[in-house]
């Protein structure tokens, strides 16, 4: 088995790394502060297609596979110094968005809530009861 990174692989983590240092990391002090969650950062990680990196392309994804989705999550980290944001995406894409693509697969049903997740501002409710993000 081959465990190099491809030079495609390599291309999408330095992209992916370049676009969280310029687009993620304006005013994290003040958003550290005021404790507020980055919505704008969140569209800007779903418009540059993070967000469906795993998701098989009939529900609206990339369809990646889990190497090269884990190398551009792995540049997320190294690029964009807000944790939390970071762990969200992740706590999205790996809790919400395939276990829906796997239940739609199984269940053969065109869901359209995966594609949802992907590419839109949607994010599933996770927290505490009556928690607000």
């Amino acid at each position: 088995m081959d465990f190099e990174i491809t030079p495609e692989q390599q291309e999408l983590s330095a992209a992916v790394r370049a676009f969280a240092r310029e687009a993620l990391n304006l005013d994290l002090e003040q958003r550290d502060h005021d404790g507020t969650f980055p919505r704008d950062c969140w569209q800007k990680c779903a418009d540059f297609g993070l967000l469906g990196l795993p998701v098989p392309a009939e529900y609206g994804g990339q369809g990646q596979d889990l190497v090269t989705t884990t190398i551009a999550m792995e540049a997320l980290g190294w690029g964009c110094r807000d944790n939390g944001l970071v762990f969200s995406l992740n706590a999205q894409m790996w809790a919400v968005q395939m276990p829906l693509a796997s239940a739609s697969a199984r269940t053969r049903s065109p869901s359209r809530a995966p594609a949802r997740t992907c590419s839109r501002s949607r994010r599933a409710p996770s927290g505490p009861p009556g928690a607000t993000a």
